[in-house]
């Protein structure tokens, strides 16, 4: 029903949407919550430590992989202790820690902020290393290997900031399989390279390769919030807030060429991207985005942080930091309301 909420408020806000099967997962600092389609929690719940927040889900069958800052998830019955990331058998409802068969310690030693799924689990954030002992050094980035409960090793090593966002995708004429990395860091390799805010690493060959033609493509400073790949081109999109030459805060690249960037400028900070046959919506600082063109932030009880954004259903479950009751339900094949009047033409088709 255009953009609108379901029954229920949620009181903090909603970082990550996933499907999952028939279900709908949202995360926060709430934790983890199964919704129905009108965004109704339907009384499945996992709740972090006192003080935690889950900032990433993602599916892989039968677990739904959980990224934040917390020390345990709880069923409401009992917590399992797990240093910020878990995950969760969903036809059994049972948490289980990931603890690396090799050193036995428990999860990562810091924040998870971006859970990916496309491949093997994959995450990204503020850690340096696995968790308890710190035994396994994984510099902001790691993936784990759900058959023999470990760690991989040699794999991307970004030395400060936060890594924010994460797209594995494989070029499907070269056939190199690369993970595209962004966030707020400066300094990535065992070689310190000076890189801003954005990278592959070339799994095939376990090189730093450049986006745009070189790691400094992107300004000083960038901060990448979000990686995104379409399903109906073969481009990738990363937004956040930064400036490439006269391009500002989303690009994009053909993942048979990286080398050059496409320019899909937006005047304020991008948040999440959602491609889409009919072109991208992006959740950004001051504006919802439908297909390129801006509209105001009306339809919200305040301007809007859209911060994740997930095509279920033919609808777009989004998820807030600002506005109140924090996820929104947006159905693309009627029009977007702004201060109480349908704008022509706002609607688009979306697949489902």
């Amino acid at each position: 029903s255009r953009i609108s909420a379901g029954g229920y408020t949620f009181t903090n806000p909603v970082l990550s949407v996933a499907k999952v099967g028939s279900l709908i997962y949202v995360a926060g600092a709430d934790g983890v919550t199964q919704v129905d389609a009108l965004g109704n929690p339907t009384g499945t719940y996992y709740t972090p430590s006192t003080g935690g927040t889950v900032y990433s889900i993602g599916y892989i069958e039968p677990y739904l992989y959980v990224g934040g800052d917390f020390t345990s998830l709880s069923d409401g019955v009992t917590p399992v202790t797990c240093n910020n990331v878990a995950r969760i058998d969903i036809n059994t409802n049972t948490i289980s820690a990931l603890i690396d068969s090799n050193t036995s310690d428990n999860g990562l030693n810091g924040i998870v902020r971006i859970v990916d799924v496309t491949a093997s689990p994959a995450f990204g954030g503020d850690f340096t290393a696995s968790g308890d002992t710190n035994a396994v050094t994984l510099k902001r980035f790691a993936t784990w290997k759900d058959s023999t409960s470990y760690w991989n090793t040699g794999e991307a090593e970004i030395n400060n900031g936060s890594v924010k966002a994460i797209k594995y995708y494989t070029d499907p004429i070269g056939g190199n399989q690369y993970y595209a990395i962004g966030g707020n860091f400066s300094d990535i390799a065992p070689t310190n390279d000076t890189c801003n805010g954005l990278f592959l690493f070339n799994l095939t060959g376990s090189t730093y390769d450049p986006v745009g033609g070189s790691l400094t493509s992107l300004d000083t400073g960038a901060d990448v919030n979000t990686i995104v790949k379409s399903d109906v081109i073969d481009n990738l999109y990363a937004g956040g807030n930064f400036t490439s030459g006269s391009f500002t805060n989303c690009v994009s690249w053909a993942s048979t060429t990286p080398a050059s960037f496409g320019d899909e400028s937006f005047p304020d900070p991008v948040y999440s991207i959602l491609p889409t046959s009919a072109g991208l919506l992006a959740g950004s600082g001051t504006n919802f985005v439908v297909n390129g063109t801006p509209y105001n932030s009306a339809p919200f009880s305040a301007p809007p942080t859209i911060v994740s954004m997930e095509l279920i259903d033919g609808k777009v479950y989004m998820g807030t930091t600002t506005a109140t009751p924090y996820l929104y339900i947006y159905n693309p094949s009627e029009k977007i309301i702004v201060s109480g009047t349908i704008i022509s033409g706002a609607g688009v088709s979306l697949p489902t």
